[in-house]
């Protein structure tokens, strides 16, 4: 159980840093937000820190899916990372959204990260 929670976390950090995640992509048509790729590697740890507390949330993702993170709190971010997603697409991959507060002050006790894995329409 332990392996295959380190190899989907590591599937998760793999596609993190290929869909753009924290890894700032030229050619977008809209300015790039101040300081994106740090606040996007601060996302992405917050969602790491969550993801090793409660492993067993890996069981629920699709394998090879594409990870966008949405912070709650940070609106130009968020739009910069749909922004990201509409112009590069998924490569075909299932798309996982996770939605979280940015600031550290958030607890994920009191708020945990809301994760959406959509379902393909049936033709």
């Amino acid at each position: 159980m332990m392996t295959s929670g380190i190899r989907c976390f590591a599937m998760i950090l793999r596609t993190a840093l290929r869909t753009g995640t924290f890894c700032v992509r030229t050619g977008i048509r809209n300015k790039k937000p101040r300081k994106v790729v740090e606040r996007n590697i601060a996302l992405l740890g917050r969602w790491t820190h969550y993801v090793i507390a409660h492993p067993d949330i890996l069981d629920n993702l699709p394998d090879k899916f594409e990870l966008v993170i949405l912070p709650d709190d940070d609106a130009e971010l968020r739009r910069y990372n749909l922004d990201l997603l509409s112009t590069y697409g998924s490569e075909g991959r299932p798309v996982v959204f996770v939605r979280l507060m940015a600031s550290t002050q958030a607890d994920f006790e009191t708020m945990p990260p809301t994760v959406y894995v959509p379902l393909p329409v049936a033709a």
